[in-house]
């Protein structure tokens, strides 16, 4: 064990050097608590806002002994091979905790807003078939209670709560909720809207009082449930919010695309926010999706969008569940700030 951390010792050197970083004594040293770390560990303090992780050969897991809050953390690994350094660099976050892969989702809390019909049921019963605890939350008590009743007749975990996304206060009530019930929140999606009774008009003419009401669900209504929720994430180690777009971002479609769009940017800039918390941000932007909502608000208008699509029908909400999950499991642990288009082909980008 000397000459491993004696090696470590002279690479970390090397790193300080690199990297610029002037040395400065480890505050744990200085307290004395290095002793409580278990003796198989190494350990090495990093200066500043860093803080050095290592893998012990025998171990599976990865350990912090000092974080001051920084952004900036260095984290490396020991081979299993002879205990060697394996890999040395700099990373915007520490590792991050282990998201399972589609299918054997198992993670603590889940929220989700919008859930009571359409996507948001389906998202809401396919995280729950995998394991999932998830509180299903929508404007619609009664839909949301009944989507939580079927998910826990079906054998799986869910409570339902009534929550207003453009209400702050609401937002926060929700979040609590799903920390009590469930011991933490790990994962969000974002799914509520504004859409199925929707007024048509312009943004030159549309009624101001409705248009401020409209923007704070469709848009203010993501940020507010990500506020609520990331300080939970944060205490776990991390987590991953999906936020609900659309191909109307791309498409003239008033202040509906316009709502889209704010999700779009806001989903890129809270990425870099939260990146630094281990906390991942995307979006998914359905095309048509075959929903009660979508055959009140588009009617007959629908086939001539079918006929645009390279896919020529409509999509289900079953079409955009994989790529829900796929967002909020570990597969996608280096995805963040990035809009998936699920659309059967409405809208290419490039």
């Amino acid at each position: 064990m000397a000459d491993l951390v004696k090696q470590v010792g002279r690479r970390i050197e090397e790193l300080r050097y690199r990297l610029r970083l002037p040395a400065v004594e480890c505050p744990a040293r200085r307290a004395g608590q290095l002793t409580r770390h278990k003796p198989r560990l190494a350990h090495v303090w990093l200066p500043s806002v860093t803080s050095f992780v290592l893998h012990d050969p025998q171990c599976s897991f990865d350990r912090r002994i000092c974080d001051l809050g920084g952004s900036a953390h260095v984290s490396g690994q020991l081979s299993k091979a002879g205990g060697r350094l394996r890999s040395v660099g700099r990373a915007s976050d520490p590792p991050s905790p282990r998201r399972e892969l589609p299918g054997v989702l198992r993670r603590q809390g889940r929220s989700r807003t919008g859930a009571a019909q359409g996507i948001g049921e389906a998202y809401v019963t396919a995280l729950a078939a995998r394991g999932s605890s998830v509180l299903v939350a929508d404007l619609n008590a009664e839909l949301a209670a009944a989507v939580a009743a079927k998910i826990v007749a079906d054998g799986g975990k869910a409570a339902a709560v009534r929550v207003d996304v453009s209400d702050p206060d609401s937002a926060k009530a929700m979040a609590e909720l799903a920390a009590e019930t469930f011991g933490g929140i790990d994962l969000l999606v974002n799914n509520a809207a504004i859409y199925g009774d929707m007024e048509f008009s312009s943004l030159t003419n549309v009624d101001w009082a409705y248009y401020r009401r409209f923007m704070s669900v469709n848009m203010d209504g993501a940020l507010l449930c990500s506020r609520a929720c990331f300080t939970s994430m944060r205490k776990r180690g991390g987590g991953a919010i999906v936020n609900q777009s659309s191909t109307a971002a791309w498409l003239y479609s008033s202040f509906y695309g316009l709502a889209k769009a704010g999700v779009n940017s806001l989903t890129q800039q809270l990425a870099h926010e939260l990146g630094g918390m281990n906390i991942r941000v995307n979006a998914i932007a359905p095309g048509p999706i075959d929903t009660a909502a979508t055959r009140r608000t588009v009617g007959e208008m629908i086939s001539p969008i079918i006929e645009g699509l390279a896919i020529k029908r409509i999509g289900v909400p079953d079409d955009l569940v994989g790529m829900c999950l796929f967002l909020l499991s570990d597969e996608a642990r280096w995805v963040t700030g990035q809009i998936f288009n699920v659309d059967g082909g409405q809208v290419f980008r490039s």
